[in-house]
């Protein structure tokens, strides 16, 4: 499976080792991923405080079929469809 590493753990990454960050391929956004990060934003934004990058990140995740990466349970956990992980450090 493709993971999709969340900003959060990216940071993590780069405290440890700055040429990590660099490792990663970069993934481009689309109208389809717009559209479902607004969905997503109507739908969890209340109720769950997601906001407008989780959201995008959380889209492209479920879109392209990747396991998303973060140790944000509160804005992601919840996501319907999306397949989530927090890392184990």
């Amino acid at each position: 499976m493709v993971s999709l590493i969340d900003t959060d753990v990216m940071i993590d990454v780069s405290r440890r080792n700055a040429g990590a960050v660099s490792a990663y391929p970069v993934v481009h956004l689309d109208a389809a991923v717009g559209q479902l990060a607004y969905d997503l934003l109507k739908r969890y934004a209340g109720s769950h405080g997601l906001r407008t990058f989780d959201s995008l990140i959380a889209a492209t995740a479920m879109l392209r079929g990747f396991e998303l990466i973060s140790r944000n349970r509160k804005h992601f956990a919840a996501i319907d469809g999306l397949q989530f992980r927090s890392p184990h450090y």
